[in-house]
């Protein structure tokens, strides 16, 4: 999006960008969900906290 938007569309890309480099470093912290109905996937990491799955009908908000 940063190689075509321009303006504020170019403004916000870059924003998002920069934020997005603060969580991957660990300055900003977030909350990653990951919906895998056949329980395949995990996020291998010291901090991980495992939740209850989320009911199908809850997801789509």
């Amino acid at each position: 999006m940063i190689t075509w938007s321009e303006g504020e569309e170019l403004e916000r890309a870059h924003e998002l960008k920069a934020r997005i480099e603060d969580m991957r470093s660990g300055n900003e912290p977030f909350v990653l969900i990951v919906q895998d109905e056949d329980g395949n996937s995990a996020i291998i990491h010291p901090n991980t906290q495992k939740s209850a799955p989320i009911p199908y009908e809850d997801r789509m908000e």
